[in-house]
C-alpha cells in the first residue's frame, strides 16, 4: 500500500509545516503551508490521496483504514520536508454475538453409510439472505448427535442444492446443482462433490455445465461395488444426461446423452453392471457396454407414466434387488410401489397409496425385508414407513405420525444391522426428524431432531453502554427452543465486544418476540421494552446486572416498540404508541407500579402520533419526540420538553417532515443536541432557540443519528449508510466513511451511530447477511492510530 517511508526519514526536514504531524479523518482535506519555503512545489502523497503542488492541499481518501503515513515537499530552491500524518479511519472491529438459530427450511434429499459406520444426510436449507444452500450433516453414534461438516455456497447471491449420494468405502460423493443470480454463462451448473475425511474438507470434483443459458443438473449418483466405478445421472441443454467414472471421480465422462429424454432422476447398478436410469417419463433406460461402445435402450414404462415431484426435487427412487427383479417407489398421482421380475420390461404396481399421498425412497434389506418411506395427505400431513415382508405382495404401515405434520424422505441401513428413515416437518419446527429401527422396519423411534443452525434472521435493534463499561445489545433472532417462536435477546459484552453472553433469552409460545429498547437506572437497574406479535409490549427489569430478569408491566395494546429511559432518580418511563395515540408511561415503587401520565398528540386538530425518543436528562427533564399525524397540511415531525416528571409538557421544536429517526443528547453544559429531517442542531435554551450544527439538505438524505466524539466534535449518520463529519481547518463537512463502497453484501446497512468503548468514542453498528454466518451485526469504530 506505502511504496515509500511509514517511518521517519534519517535525513532532518528543512521545510517548516504550518502543520506538524496533524490527524486527519478519512476524506478530510488539510491546507498546508510552509513558513521558509519558495514557490514551485513538488509534492508527493506516498501513495495514500493527493497533495496537490499549487495549493499544498493534501487529501485523505474516502473510507482510508487508520494510518500513520508520511507525505513528502520539495520547494522551489530544492529545500525537503516530510511531514507524519496520522490518519483515523473507520476499521471493522468485533460482532455483536447474538445466538444462532434455526429457521423455516432444512429439507432432507439423501443418505449415505460410510464402510466406518459414520452416516451422513444431504439437506437444502434457507439462509438469513433467503437463498437455497446445500449442508451436509453427519453422525457417528447412529442418530444421536449430529454434526455440519459442510455448507456449501460457492456465491453469495444464488443457490447450492444437493440431491443425492453415494459412499465408496470411507469416500462420499454428493451430486447436485448451483447457480448465480445473474449469471450469463448457465441457468445452474451440475455438481459433484467428494470428501476423502469423513467431511473435514470437501472437493469439487465434476462441474459441469453444457449449454450456456439453459439449466445443467446431476441428479442421482450410484456406485457398481464390484467394479468400483461411479455413475451420475441429470440432464443439461440438450436432454438427458449419464455420466461415468472410473478413477474415484478424479475425471468424469458422459456415456450417455439422449436429447429424447427430459431428464433422469435416478439411477441403479445392477450386479453385472448394467446401468438403470429412470427419466421424468417413467421410461426405464438401459445401458450396457460392448466393444467400446455404450448402447442404451428404452427397456420399459415405470407406473405407466409420468413420475412427479414426491418430496420437493426429487422423483421417486428406483432399488434393484437382481438382474431380473426391482422395485420403484414414486408418486404417479399418488404414492405408488412398482416392482418388475423381468428386468424392467414390465413393471406392476404392487403398492397403491390412498388418494394424493407420495412415496420417495425404498430400500431391499439385507434380510428380505422391503422398506419404503413418503407421507399421507392427511390434515395435516403424515410421515410414514411402509414394510414388506414378502417380496412386495403385501406391505404393512409400520410408522405413521402426523403431529406435527411431517413426510418422509430418504432411508439407509446402518453398519450395525439397523436402518435409518429421515424425514422433514411441514411447518414448525421445520427441521429433520431421525428415525430408527432395529427389527427390519416392523417398529420405529424417534432419535431427535437435525437442525441447521445459523446466525437467522438476527436483528440488532438497540445498543448502549453502561457507567460500567459494560456493552449491551438487544434485539431479536430465530428460532433457538421448541417453543418455535422468534425470542426476544439482550447480550452483554464486558470486554469492549470480543466475548458477548446471553442475558435474558425471553420466548413467548407462538408468538415473535422483539427486545426493542434498553435503558440504565443510577443503581445499576436495567430496563427493556419490546413487543410481541400477540400480546403487545412488554417492560422487563433486571436489579442485578442482568443475572435476573422479571417482567415488570404488560400493556396489550402496544403492538410497536417502546422508547425506555430511566431519569437520575430512578425513575422508569416508557413510550410507546398504542392505536392512533402515543402513550406515556411512568413506574413508581421501584418500576412495579405503572400509570400513564400523558397521552400523545396533545396539538390540536392531530390524529395520530408515532414514537420516535424519549430522554430523561440529568438536570430532571424529560425530553421526548414524536411524529404527529394530520397537523397542518402534512405530517408534523415535533420535540417536546417537562420539567414535571411528564405531566405538562411544552413544544420546543416542529417540523413539516415525516420524521423517521430521532436522537437527543445533553452534554454537560445544559447544550441539548437534537436532530430534524436533514439537519442536526443544538439549543442553549431548552428550545427556545436552534442553531443548525449539520445541514443534509442539499444531499436530501435524512439524518438517521449523530455522536461526539471523545473531543467533543459531532459526527453525523445519514440513511445512505454515510458518516459525515466537520473539517477541523474550514468547519464544512465532508463524507469520511461510506459503506455502501465497502461492503457490496445483501442487506448492508448501517444501523446507529454511537459509542461502543473505543478511544475515540466514535463507531458504526452495521448489518449484513452473508452466505456462511447468515445475519452478521458489528461495530466498526473509528480508529485514531
Amino acid at each position: 500500500m506505502n511504496g515509500k517511508l511509514t517511518e521517519a526519514p534519517t535525513n532532518q526536514p528543512t521545510l517548516i509545516w504550518n502543520y506538524d504531524q496533524p490527524v486527519l479523518r478519512a476524506g478530510e482535506s488539510i491546507p498546508f503551508a510552509f513558513s521558509n519555503g519558495v514557490s514551485g512545489y513538488t509534492t508527493d502523497p506516498n501513495g495514500i490521496g493527493t497533495f496537490d503542488p499549487n495549493t499544498l492541499i493534501y487529501s485523505v481518501p474516502l473510507n482510508q483504514a487508520p494510518l500513520t503515513h508520511y507525505i513528502y515537499a520539495t520547494d522551489g530552491a530544492g529545500m525537503n520536508g516530510s511531514n507524519n500524518v496520522k490518519i483515523a479511519g473507520f476499521q471493522v472491529g468485533e460482532r455483536i454475538d447474538f445466538p444462532i438459530a434455526f429457521g423455516d427450511q432444512n429439507f432432507v434429499t439423501s443418505s449415505a453409510t460410510l464402510a466406518n459406520g459414520d452416516i451422513f444426510i444431504s439437506s437444502i436449507v434457507s439462509d438469513s439472505p433467503g437463498w437455497e444452500r446445500w449442508v451436509i450433516n453427519k453422525t457417528s453414534d447412529v442418530g444421536l448427535t449430529w454434526t455440519q461438516v459442510d455448507h456449501y455456497a460457492p456465491h453469495e447471491e444464488g443457490e447450492s442444492h444437493p440431491l443425492a449420494m453415494i459412499a465408496k468405502n470411507n469416500d462420499l460423493y454428493v451430486c447436485g446443482y448451483q447457480w448465480e443470480y445473474g449469471s450469463s454463462l448457465y441457468n445452474s451448473e451440475w455438481i459433484i462433490r467428494k470428501t476423502t475425511n469423513g467431511g473435514t474438507s470437501w472437493s469439487t470434483v465434476d462441474q459441469y455445465g453444457n449449454v450456456p443459458g439453459e439449466d445443467n443438473v446431476c441428479y442421482d449418483i450410484d456406485l457398481h461395488g464390484p467394479s468400483g466405478i461411479l455413475y451420475a445421472v441429470g440432464y443439461d441443454g440438450l436432454g438427458g444426461v449419464i455420466k461415468e467414472s472410473v478413477n474415484d471421480g478424479a475425471t468424469w465422462t458422459i456415456i450417455g446423452s439422449l436429447p429424447a429424454v427430459d431428464y433422469f432422476s435416478s439411477v441403479k447398478i445392477s450386479p453385472a453392471g448394467v446401468v438403470w436410469a429412470v427419466s421424468d417419463l417413467g421410461e426405464l433406460w438401459k445401458g450396457t457396454f460392448s466393444l467400446g461402445t455404450w448402447n442404451w435402450v428404452n427397456e420399459g414404462t415405470i407406473m405407466g407414466g409420468t413420475i412427479q415431484n414426491s418430496a420437493y426435487q426429487l422423483r421417486g427412487d428406483l432399488e434393484i434387488v437382481s438382474e431380473t427383479e426391482a422395485y420403484f417407489s414414486g408418486d404417479n398421482g399418488s404414492w405408488r410401489i412398482a416392482k418388475t421380475t423381468d428386468g424392467g420390461a414390465n413393471w406392476v404396481n404392487v403398492y397403491n397409496g390412498p388418494a394424493n399421498s407420495s412415496g420417495q425412497d425404498i430400500k431391499s434389506l439385507s434380510s428380505g425385508e422391503i422398506v419404503s418411506t413418503g407421507y399421507f395427505n392427511t390434515t395435516p400431513h403424515s410421515y410414514v414407513i411402509l414394510q414388506s415382508p414378502d417380496d412386495g405382495t403385501t406391505w404393512n404401515v409400520q410408522y405413521q405420525s402426523n403431529t406435527p405434520a411431517k413426510e418422509g424422505v430418504t432411508m439407509i441401513p446402518a453398519n450395525d444391522g439397523s436402518i435409518m428413515a429421515f424425514g422433514v416437518f411441514d411447518n414448525s419446527p421445520y427441521q429433520i426428524i431421525n428415525m430408527r429401527s432395529t427389527d427390519n422396519g416392523l417398529s420405529w423411534s424417534e432419535r431427535g431432531l437435525v437442525f441447521f443452525k445459523q446466525h437467522l434472521w438476527t436483528q440488532l435493534k438497540d445498543f448502549k453502554r453502561d457507567a460500567n463499561g459494560n456493552l449491551w445489545a438487544v434485539g431479536y433472532v430465530g428460532f433457538i427452543d421448541n417453543t418455535f417462536s422468534d425470542p426476544w435477546v439482550v447480550i452483554k459484552s464486558g470486554d469492549n465486544g470480543i466475548n458477548w453472553t446471553q442475558s435474558d433469552v425471553y420466548t413467548d409460545a407462538g408468538n415473535m418476540l422483539t427486545a426493542g429498547a434498553i435503558a440504565f437506572g443510577p443503581a445499576n437497574e436495567i430496563y427493556v421494552g419490546g413487543v410481541s406479535s400477540d400480546d403487545g409490549f412488554y417492560l422487563r427489569k433486571s436489579s442485578d446486572d442482568g443475572v435476573t430478569w422479571n417482567t415488570v408491566d404488560v400493556n396489550p395494546g402496544y403492538l410497536y416498540e417502546a422508547h425506555v429511559t430511566v431519569a437520575p432518580d430512578g425513575t422508569a418511563y416508557y413510550m410507546g404508541k398504542n392505536g392512533a395515540t402515543c402513550d406515556l408511561r411512568k413506574g413508581t415503587a421501584n418500576g412495579t407500579v405503572w400509570s400513564t401520565v400523558q397521552t400523545f398528540p396533545i396539538e390540536p386538530g392531530s390524529i395520530g402520533c408515532d414514537t420516535r425518543a424519549l430522554e430523561a436528562f440529568s438536570d430532571g427533564s424529560l425530553w421526548l419526540s414524536v411524529r404527529e399525524l394530520g397537523t397542518g397540511p402534512v405530517n408534523q415531525g415535533v420535540i417536546y420538553r417537562s420539567t414535571d416528571g411528564g405531566v405538562t409538557f411544552t413544544e420546543v421544536f416542529r417540523e413539516s417532515q415525516i420524521l423517521h429517526y430521532q436522537t437527543l443528547k445533553r452534554l454537560a453544559n445544559g447544550d441539548v443536541l437534537a436532530q430534524s429531517y436533514y439537519t442536526v442542531m443544538k439549543t442553549s435554551d431548552n428550545g427556545a432557540t436552534w442553531e443548525v450544527l449539520y445541514d443534509g439538505t442539499s444531499t436530501l438524505n435524512e439524518v438517521k443519528g449523530f455522536v461526539l466524539d471523545n473531543v467533543g466534535r459531532p459526527y453525523v449518520l445519514d440513511d445512505n449508510n454515510r458518516v459525515w463529519a466537520q473539517n477541523q481547518f474550514d468547519q464544512t463537512w465532508f463524507v469520511t466513511y461510506d459503506y455502501t463502497l465497502i461492503n457490496m453484501l445483501y442487506g448492508r446497512e448501517l444501523i446507529k451511530i454511537t459509542d461502543c468503548g473505543n478511544s475515540s468514542g466514535v463507531c458504526v453498528l452495521a448489518k449484513y447477511e452473508q452466505r456462511i454466518h447468515g445475519a452478521v451485526n458489528e461495530m466498526i469504530p473509528l480508529v485514531v492510530p
